[in-house]
């Protein structure tokens, strides 16, 4: 989870990766899409402001830009107070989960198609994902009702 704030945040002089004038959680950020992790960032609504931006407010408002400009992320949401934060947080965990479920049991199920003699057809793969896709659906339903 990658939360965005008000600043541009801490940018390390000495150390790993210091000296290249990007905050901690740039570099965090840059170091979990190197590696491949599923991202799912969180930018608290900034209060507009008519005068020109500060350095560090420029950096926040450059990263921000980025992160939500890459198409590698989970979905970004923006949120204005902790209950907003929250109620995001849960909902986009929820819905990782499903998508993750989801894609695991159609490769169980395209996987247990194709390992037949019968080769797998385009209808069969559209009843394959559209079933998963329900139940993926009821489910995550049942979880929100329940939370």
């Amino acid at each position: 989870m990658l939360l965005l704030g008000d600043r541009y945040g801490w940018v390390p002089e000495e150390g790993p990766k210091g000296g290249l004038g990007k905050s901690v959680t740039h570099l965090e950020f840059e170091e979990a899409r190197h590696r491949g992790l599923t991202v799912l960032p969180f930018a608290k609504e900034l209060k507009y402001s008519s005068k020109p931006a500060t350095d560090d407010e420029q950096k926040r408002n450059d990263f921000r830009n980025e992160v939500f400009k890459w198409v590698g992320y989970f979905r970004g949401q923006q949120f204005r107070n902790c209950f907003e934060l929250a109620d995001l947080v849960g909902a986009a965990i929820v819905e990782l989960i499903s998508e993750q479920f989801q894609r695991a049991r159609i490769e169980a199920r395209v996987t247990a198609i194709t390992s037949t003699t019968a080769p797998l057809t385009f209808k069969s793969f559209l009843v394959i994902m559209f079933t998963s896709m329900f139940q993926v659906a009821l489910r995550a339903e049942r979880c929100l009702q329940a939370a």
